[in-house]
């Protein structure tokens, strides 16, 4: 028998995934909700509910030695889609952005190399995709935005102080949102802050999280004027629906707001938070390899990581986030490889259930259903599969 949470959002795909069920729905997990003027509080009671679903690989792109799909130097952060199901896959090695329909046909060729204007740099941090399909890649060079609208035209790009550090996303009135350090190290602390960035360059500040901790390390093969412990909480946040989840803090604790900041909900589970040790900041570190302009590399054992970083008391319980269309979210929690389970919440802020250990991550979430994952091949070439969903039986 099937087993299908009732938690999902009612959307057709929600329906067709009940009805592949054959109705029968799994027990509603108990959630408790308040209001603290004016923001609803949604607090999910109760142990993870295990969700036995598999998922089907039903596109694949890349893999290929030439041509749009040859792949070179392609993250989770670069890659997108939009609200009509097209998918944008930043090509770091070539300095492009090719973008897919639904269906996998090669519909465009988005920028080239170079210093003009639509043109990328060496140095890429990765990109995001409007819901209508406008296009932006941060080039470190450029300190800024490169843009262009939905037909590919370039749009004038947005200038920043600093890199992004928690990623980024572009919305369809043109505006950037972006996790930036707010000016220089105060003493041992840095500030970061969730910043909307407005064509003209000006913005406003929607969250802030003060970064604690920061000291100088050695690595040996070279100094670094200031890092944070590990297991230091980061601000995390994703677009889902018309507004966005933030989390920036130890707790498990998911903020959902509007387009214009202000917080409309705060989603919650009854996860206690884990004592951190030098085991487990050594697993989570595991080791650091840095890369240099002139081609040499430093790699630090994951010991020598922990010695010199440091680690937080607790591990904070969100990992990564990531956003559906319909509101809904996806959480990732844990530490080490081995141990990250995400979990799933419905676009009302109810807990659906707990993906295993293994789970990869999804790049982006098309719909209720596919997801967006970032693979290789046996030959290592980079490719970007689309998986459905499958409930387990």
């Amino acid at each position: 028998m099937r087993r299908c949470p009732s938690t999902f959002p009612a959307t057709a795909a929600c329906a067709a995934m009940l009805a592949a069920c054959g109705g029968q729905e799994r027990a509603a997990v108990p959630v408790e909700r308040t209001d603290s003027a004016g923001v609803e509080l949604v607090r999910s009671l109760g142990a993870d509910v295990p969700l036995d679903w598999t998922f089907e690989t039903v596109l694949t792109l890349g893999g290929k030695d030439e041509g749009p799909e040859a792949f070179y130097r392609v993250g989770n952060a670069g890659i997108g889609t939009d609200a009509a199901g097209n998918i944008h896959v930043l090509d770091g090695g070539a300095g492009q952005v090719q973008v897919f329909g639904p269906d996998g046909t090669h519909l465009r060729t988005v920028g080239r190399r170079g210093e003009g204007p639509g043109e990328l740099g060496p140095f890429l941090y990765g990109l995001a995709a409007s819901p209508a399909g406008a296009i932006a890649v941060f080039d470190a060079m450029r300190r800024g935005f490169v843009r262009w609208d939905a037909d590919g035209q370039v749009l004038p790009t947005i200038e920043v102080a600093g890199q992004p550090s928690g990623g980024f996303a572009l919305r369809d009135d043109g505006t950037v949102l972006a996790t930036l350090r707010d000016g220089d190290f105060q003493g041992d602390s840095a500030r970061y802050v969730l910043r909307v960035l407005d064509a003209d360059g000006g913005g406003r500040e929607l969250a802030a999280l003060v970064a604690g901790g920061m000291h100088p390390v050695d690595f040996e093969c070279v100094m670094i004027s200031g890092m944070t412990p590990l297991f230091q909480p980061e601000m995390k946040f994703a677009l889902a629906g018309a507004g966005f989840a933030l989390a920036n803090r130890a707790a498990y604790r998911i903020e959902v707001r509007a387009p214009d900041g202000t917080l409309r909900r705060v989603v919650s589970r009854d996860i206690p938070l884990v004592q951190a040790t030098a085991e487990l900041a050594a697993i989570e570190s595991d080791s650091m390899t840095l890369r240099f302009g002139d081609g040499r590399s430093c790699v630090t054992p994951a010991d020598k990581v922990v010695e010199q970083r440091g680690f937080e008391p607790v591990i904070p319980a969100v990992r990564q986030l990531v956003g559906a269309p319909d509101g809904g979210f996806w959480v990732q929690r844990g530490y080490g490889s081995e141990q990250r389970v995400i979990d799933i919440f419905a676009a009302d802020g109810a807990y659906v259930g707990t993906l295993p250990a293994g789970t990869s991550w999804p790049a982006a979430l098309l719909d209720a259903e596919r997801l967006l994952v970032r693979t290789t091949d046996a030959y290592d070439r980079e490719m970007v599969e689309v998986r459905r969903m499958v409930p387990g039986s």
